[in-house]
């Protein structure tokens, strides 16, 4: 399915040049080339299919990152979690976790999470392509779908308010112009854990099965970063800032500055 072509706005009295590229109307200002061609190159880039080894010893997940035209430009479309549920409050992309049931393979699940989060009927999704994926620190894999949603608005959405609080609306371009916070957590491999009454749980027994002494006792320390945008009195952070941000350089990535003039 195509996408429908998108509204234009008359601004032919801010010297706007307006020119027909492959029967579609892109938007030129002086400045810059307007987030259509962002959209284009964005298309350009996507990879259409990937793989990982030993991706079932994970939990399998997928988001989808939908962008809205809206006011000559795109943005990308969050939700709030509603409190009530796991991390509850949060700012995320729709998405959730593989069910075999349901979804033959994840860009099901990316889609059917995405109907059933913000009450959009599935026509109007329209997936262009995947990123990369995201593996977490905590075991899951995230595959990242990213596209369009046909709406002129949120307005036309019908969420579910027993998962989703509200939904968001912010410029592709904020996050081009504008670099996440960095922060970091302490993290470590543990072959075995203490519960709240001081008894432990042994998950390796590193000792029994004559492994090397350094894996009796917790390894490979590391530091894991953390990114965090700030929009108004909102935080994006943790998997889904790192979504975005990955897909800003995907964007900002060398011979972009063929495709078109963007600051930074």
């Amino acid at each position: 399915m195509e996408a429908s072509v998108l509204p234009l706005i008359n601004l032919s009295n801010r010297g706007n040049l307006i020119e027909k590229i492959n029967h579609k109307i892109v938007l030129f200002t002086r400045e810059r080339v307007l987030d259509k061609e962002i959209y284009l190159t964005l298309k350009k880039r996507l990879a259409l299919s990937r793989t990982t080894l030993g991706r079932d010893d994970y939990l399998n997940t997928a988001v989808f990152v939908p962008l809205v035209f809206r006011n000559t430009e795109y943005y990308f479309l969050f939700e709030k979690r509603a409190i009530d549920i796991p991390q509850g409050n949060e700012i995320c992309f729709p998405g959730g976790v593989f069910d075999p049931e349901k979804d033959k393979v994840l860009r099901d699940t990316a889609i059917r999470e995405t109907e059933e989060e913000i009450g959009i009927d599935r026509k109007k999704i329209i997936i262009e392509g995947q990123c990369n994926s995201v593996i977490a620190p905590m075991g899951a894999i995230i595959d990242v779908f990213i596209g369009v949603l046909d709406i002129a608005g949120p307005e036309e959405l019908d969420i579910n308010v027993k998962e989703v609080e509200k939904v968001i609306l912010i410029p592709v371009s904020y996050f081009m112009e504008n670099e996440p916070d960095k922060f970091s957590v302490y993290l470590e491999i543990k072959p075995s854990y203490f519960d709240e009454n001081g008894k432990e749980t042994i998950l390796l027994p590193a000792w029994e099965l004559g492994l090397p002494g350094r894996y009796h006792k917790p390894w490979k320390s590391k530091n894991h970063q953390i990114l965090v945008y700030k929009w108004k009195d909102e935080k994006i952070w943790g998997i889904t800032a790192k979504i975005v941000h990955e897909i800003v350089k995907f964007l900002k990535g060398p011979g972009n500055k063929e495709d078109f003039d963007y600051p930074g």
